[in-house]
């Protein structure tokens, strides 16, 4: 009998995704000593225990522990002492294959035996951390993730292009906001829009249009991030799954998944202080604390403080941005945790620029510096933002699982913005006014998934179902116009401030509701071969009101399939060949120029790849090819006075879109001490039906061309100590086409270009280190948005230099 191989997930502990920033210490994870207290009796459940309280992710053939006991552990041991300890007299062995991942094998005589009866024993990972990255100092992930299928599969094992940023790239990188971690990331894209807090996120040709927190998907807001704040000091890791993800986010783009997990509870205590300095006297302190709060570990809290102040490179600009949060997760029996998050951050930005700079009446372009500044001096934004979330994991005895979860967000935001434009070819107005707004977001979701034995082989099952709800608000007043003297070179000081007449220019509130159930499978077909199949049932609801007296419109979808299936091939133990197709369903709230609201956007999403893991699975390759396809996206009629609301501006349905294109991925250790991460993605978005027939589509945000690398070596004989990195970021030519003012078509466009950034770490001792970060080493200027009928450009970040002292105790 041929047994197929199946990967299980045993949420304990911390579980659901625990980390911090990453401790610097000289001994590594298997020699730290914790308190241990796991009892005699039989091995599986001891083993359980083991892994939550030594933070270890254990790898083994799943009969190996039938019928086995142990004497238990006790004491403060590293995890290679408890191990041995709970191994002994099993007669099972283990080897260390990552700091915190242990693989347990049989003895010699077992496994001759298991070969000369041709049976392949199934795997079994016990994860107490669920592939908590922070410990590893890693940028390979070798544990199970969920966010392409609901199913407990590796990287290799899913047949969709996968990436995660852990914890050691985002500590590399320095003082991070989401958006520098996705510049990080391969296939993504990041630009900015409407605003320096504004950024869009990018892939294969698309928005990405939803994000998750903790495996909870909810929409992205429609009119931006302005209410919330993105500092990454809080998440362990980013999950980024490229390609349609419907099966698990319901309606969307085929770009990609964003799942952020937060940093959990740790079974150990863990406290870490980052001082951090950088020009324009900008200076940030956090202080991360994890804690077992009971004697035996069962209660553990974790409370992360973060604090940043000082001014921007661009001129009257300055920022200051504070957070707190805290988590607690309760070991309610072995197999049964509870865990509750709360946080708060505060946010503000003066000299805040809604509007980028502009271009000339004829579409050319000025010669601006990157430090110039289109918002005045004293316009701004304020960003207030509290999450609340729970969640609930139970291990069955049979070895499902389920977990229930939700998160509530309430962001509310306000500012005096502008953004200028010509009134003709000689006069140039900045354009503002005072707004109020905010989003409240409320996700709830379940998700069970277990094995079952069928025609003499196991195969793995998934179900679940979710709930979002996005609520967004917006009421403008004291609308203000100034002109603006010298449009060659912007001045914030130029105009006092004025003031606020209270009078109402434009308000609105939108409703937005996705709810769908999902199942999944991973069928064993043969030992070489599973088919992972599923789909979803979606439903969304959309409403808006807009106006004073208000207008009211909406609409709703129904049970909308989105069908998901996966070809996966073994090829050799290391090397999987898969291939994927996916359905896409995006519900649209734009409306025509008859003032009638756009059909849904449908599509599909294909993809063919090979994934290889190198290096005792220390590095993994992988190489994809994809196309998507989508009928009636939405794109922007110009100008917006042929619109039926020309303040609001309206749409067209888009024929058909079609993009092409390669993903290669190259990420984990070449030898000890020296991490990469490499991707190279090309993609080609392009009319392929219609009057426009190969033209590009998207051509502002999406370069055919991405390259991200990033590496560091930790030196060791004669440097010890001292690390070393860099990455660089580069894409192929952008473009933007629109009507400038004085009625010509014109195009606005920029080169390629590559932003290189270095860092060194020199430990001073086993609880001490400095780290230094240059960013944009060689100071290339160039634009993150462009824009020609909207002033949306913006240039990114200068040469900066930045000077961290972190302290572990």
């Amino acid at each position: 009998m041929n047994l197929a191989r199946r990967t299980r997930l045993m949420l304990t502990g911390a579980a659901l995704g625990c980390a911090s920033l990453t401790p610097i210490t000289t001994a590594p994870a298997w020699a730290q000593t914790a308190t241990i207290n796991v009892p005699a009796g039989p091995l599986e459940p001891a083993l359980l225990a083991l892994g939550r309280q030594a933070g270890l992710t254990l790898a083994y053939d799943s009969n190996l522990t039938a019928g086995r006991r142990t004497t238990g552990a006790q004491g403060a041991l590293s995890p290679r002492e408890a191990l041995a300890s709970v191994l002994s007299g099993t007669g099972l062995s283990y080897a260390f294959t990552g700091p915190r991942m242990v693989r347990l094998s049989a003895p010699v005589a077992a496994v001759q035996a298991a070969s000369d009866n041709a049976i392949t024993l199934d795997t079994v990972y016990l994860s107490q951390n669920n592939g908590v990255s922070e410990e590893s100092g890693l940028y390979a992930y070798d544990a199970p993730t969920s966010s392409a299928t609901g199913l407990g599969l590796t990287i290799r094992e899913t047949p969709q292009s996968v990436s995660v940023v852990t914890n050691q790239r985002m500590v590399d990188a320095g003082d991070i906001i989401l958006k520098d971690t996705l510049n990080q990331t391969p296939g993504v894209n990041t630009a900015s829009r409407w605003g320096d807090a504004h950024w869009g996120f990018y892939a294969r040709g698309s928005e990405i249009s939803n994000l998750q927190f903790d495996g909870l998907s909810q929409p992205a807001a429609s009119w931006g991030q302005e209410s919330a704040p993105d500092d990454m000091v809080i998440y362990d890791r980013v999950e980024v799954v490229r390609g349609a993800t419907g099966l698990m986010e319901g309606p969307g783009n085929p770009s990609a998944s964003i799942n952020l997990v937060r940093k959990r509870p740790l079974a150990e205590a863990r406290n870490s202080l980052d001082l951090r300095a950088s020009d324009y006297g900008r200076a940030s302190v956090t202080l991360d604390s994890s804690q077992p709060l009971n004697e035996s570990g069962s209660v553990r809290g974790r409370v992360v403080a973060y604090g940043r102040t000082g001014d921007t490179w661009r001129d009257a600009q300055s920022q200051k941005s504070a957070m707190i949060y805290g988590a607690l997760d309760i070991d309610l029996t072995p197999t049964t945790t509870l865990g509750f998050g709360l946080s708060h951050q505060k946010d503000r930005i003066d000299g805040y620029a809604w509007g980028g700079l502009w271009v000339r009446p004829d579409g050319g372009s000025y010669d601006f510096r990157p430090s110039d500044n289109s918002a005045a001096a004293w316009e701004y934004l304020s960003r207030r933002q509290t999450v609340a979330s729970v969640d609930l994991t139970h291990r069955f005895d049979n070895g499902w699982n389920l977990r229930l979860g939700g998160r509530i967000a309430d962001s509310d935001r306000e500012w005096q913005a502008s953004a200028a434009s010509w009134q003709d070819p000689t006069h140039l107005v900045r354009s503002g006014t005072s707004s109020d707004g905010g989003e409240r977001t409320a996700t709830f979701g379940a998700r069970a998934n277990g094995t079952v034995q069928l025609f003499g082989r196991e195969h793995e099952l998934a179900f679940g179902a979710d709930w979002a709800r996005l609520k967004t608000r917006i009421t403008d007043t004291g609308a203000y116009e100034l002109p603006i003297a010298n449009p060659s070179r912007p001045n914030p000081w130029e105009h006092p401030r004025p003031g606020n007449n209270g009078i109402i220019g434009w308000t609105a509130s939108d409703t937005a509701t996705q709810w769908g159930v999902f199942a999944s499978g991973r069928v064993a077909l043969a030992d070489k071969w599973h088919l992972i199949a599923g789909g979803r049932l979606a439903w969304y609801d959309y409403s808006n009101k807009m106006g004073d007296p208000a207008s009211t419109s909406g609409f709703s979808t129904k049970a909308e399939p989105i069908p998901y299936v996966g070809l996966v091939y073994d090829i050799a133990p290391d090397t999987t060949l898969y291939g994927s197709y996916t359905g896409i369903f995006r519900p649209l709230s734009e409306r025509n120029q008859q003032g009638a609201q756009l059909s849904p956007a449908t599509g599909s999403n294909a993809e063919l790849g090979l994934k290889s893991s190198l290096l005792d699975d220390g590095l993994l390759v992988s190489a994809a090819l994809f196309q998507t396809r989508m009928d009636g996206l939405p794109e922007a009629v110009e100008p917006s006075s042929l619109c039926a609301q020309p303040a609001v501006g309206c749409s067209r349905a888009a024929e058909t879109v079609t993009t092409r294109g390669l993903d290669f991925e190259l990420s984990g250790a070449i030898r000890e001490g020296w991490n990469i991460s490499f991707g190279y993605t090309y993609a080609d978005a392009a009319y392929s039906k219609g009057a426009r027939e190969g033209r590009r589509f998207n051509t502002v945000t999406v370069p055919r061309h991405l390259i991200k690398l990033n590496t560091t070596y930790a030196f060791k004989d004669g440097l010890e100590g001292l690390t070393v990195g860099g990455s660089i970021q580069a894409q192929s030519d952008t473009y933007s086409e629109g009507t400038a003012v004085m009625g010509n078509r014109v195009r606005q466009s920029q080169g390629g270009y590559a932003v290189v950034d270095v860092m060194a770490r020199y430990q001073l001792n086993g609880e001490t280190a400095v780290q230094l970060n240059v960013d944009n080493l060689f100071d290339r200027t160039y634009l993150t948005g462009l824009g020609v009928g909207w002033p949306n450009s913006f240039y990114g970040q200068p040469r900066t230099v930045s000077l961290s002292l972190r302290k572990t105790f």
